[in-house]
């Protein structure tokens, strides 16, 4: 009866991810990653470090230091994506407000709202002319 028990036990703990080591069997520090401080800052960021992670994956077989590197990479790409998720949070909140002054045909209101929306509006990336701002105008919207 105790045997079954003890084995039990013994694949539960070895089941439990130990703690990510280097190859010398330390223990790796972890890593703070790049905090943005523009949406350009954070859209850099997201991009290049997702570059570097497709490289390493890419990778026939992958080392501990791949892995301390993959490790290090979430930290940035985390930190891009919850800039880029408070930046277009408060973005929604403006356009929500901008919705409903146009919605009632509050001419000023709705021309006030919507200059603050585009002069707050993040920049998007656009795959051919790179950077650009909400507050710039062209054809396409990039």
């Amino acid at each position: 009866m105790i045997k079954p028990f003890l084995r039990v036990v013994l694949a539960a703990v070895l089941s439990v991810p130990l703690p990510m080591l280097a190859d010398d069997g330390e223990r790796i520090d972890h890593f703070r990653g790049e905090q943005p401080e523009s949406w350009k800052q954070a859209v850099t960021l997201y991009t290049e470090y997702n570059a570097e992670l497709r490289k390493i994956l890419a990778r026939e077989k992958l080392t501990t230091q791949d892995s301390a590197r993959i490790h290090e990479l979430t930290y940035t790409i985390e930190n891009a994506l919850e800039y880029m998720e408070i930046a277009l949070s408060a973005t929604e909140d403006s356009l929500e407000e901008l919705h409903l002054a146009s919605e009632s045909t509050d001419l000023v209101r709705t021309r006030v709202l919507g200059q603050e929306y585009l002069s707050d509006a993040p920049g998007f990336h656009h795959p051919v002319t790179g950077f650009c701002s909400a507050r710039m105008s062209s054809p396409d919207g990039f």
